[in-house]
């Protein structure tokens, strides 16, 4: 256990204004970084539809 390197996981939020290229630029951390994105609209899509 001594020694050995440990590899931290990374939170990036990003926040911003309706249409301001926050879904593109997390696309494009996605692709570079291996990433996974946790969106509160796909979520709220999810549970409540299109209402």
């Amino acid at each position: 256990m001594l020694g050995e390197k440990v590899n931290m996981g990374k939170v990036i939020a990003i926040c911003g204004k309706i249409c301001s290229g926050k879904t593109y630029y997390a696309n494009q951390i996605k692709q570079k970084q291996n990433a996974i994105i946790l969106s509160i609209d796909e979520v709220t899509y999810d549970l409540f539809g299109n209402e």
